[in-house]
């Protein structure tokens, strides 16, 4: 798997369509200064997911539009596209020998993400590149100064950046989701304990006014037929004083 071409409009310094093409192996991207060979790096860094306008060495998100010129006039949304070659499988979730990764923004603001020209999340994106190694710190890609910044860090930022660049970023972000996700899951659970404690509350004084009500149904039940044997006794005798008086 890799680079195999970029694709930028509207972005930065690039006003008009422009497909940088990459063969395997090391490509080298050379230029006077100000023709733009940064913006290259940006533009990979901003397609992969980057929310840091710093990391693009931008103030404001919609920085990365073209800003306009005498001549030409200011771009209303950018996009860059990264082609992989994936014949060999790097992206083992998608069975396309090619993969595409796009990154869409309006200057109003609202921007999109796509893989193979589909909608979808930035998480979706940023969990496809992490399994590549390419995560969201982006360790592939070092800009001016970096190296001098990571050599003066911290011991814990130097060890956060071993571990994304082994891979273990991705396995760290997932564990975090899960430990969330139970942490959720355990809130749910112990809700559904205090509804269930609730409803055995309210449940006992019914349970007690059903068994009174069957107990009251049967000794109604009872009474109705005491009540039916009296009268049939009653009936026994006045007939037995019609027939003594008939005689």
């Amino acid at each position: 798997m890799h680079l195999r071409a970029i694709k930028l409009r509207g972005f930065k310094s690039f006003p008009e369509p422009v497909e940088i093409r990459l063969e395997p192996g090391v490509a080298v991207i050379v230029g006077p200064n100000g023709s733009g060979k940064s913006n290259v790096a940006d533009a990979i860094v901003w397609a992969a997911g980057s929310l840091s306008p710093s990391e693009l060495r931008a103030e404001r998100a919609d920085d990365v539009l073209f800003a306009g010129s005498q001549d030409r006039p200011a771009a209303g949304w950018c996009e860059v596209e990264l082609l992989f070659d994936n014949s060999d499988g790097g992206f083992d979730s998608l069975d396309f020998a090619e993969v595409s990764i796009a990154r869409r923004l309006h200057r109003g603001g609202e921007g999109q993400y796509l893989v193979n020209r589909s909608p979808v999340r930035r998480l979706d994106v940023v969990e496809l590149l992490a399994d590549v190694g390419l995560s969201g710190g982006m360790h592939s890609v070092v800009g001016q100064g970096r190296v001098e910044a990571v050599l003066a860090s911290r011991p814990q930022d130097r060890r956060e950046l071993v571990e994304e660049a082994a891979g273990l970023g991705r396995f760290k972000v997932r564990r975090h989701r899960a430990e969330l996700k139970l942490a959720r899951v355990a809130t749910q659970v112990e809700r559904a304990r205090d509804l269930e404690q609730e409803v055995r509350t309210r449940l006992r004084p019914l349970a007690l006014q059903a068994t009174a009500a069957e107990r009251a149904e049967r000794v109604a039940g009872e009474l109705a037929a005491l009540e039916a044997r009296l009268a049939r006794l009653d009936l026994d005798a006045l007939a037995e004083q019609l027939s003594e008086v008939e005689e």
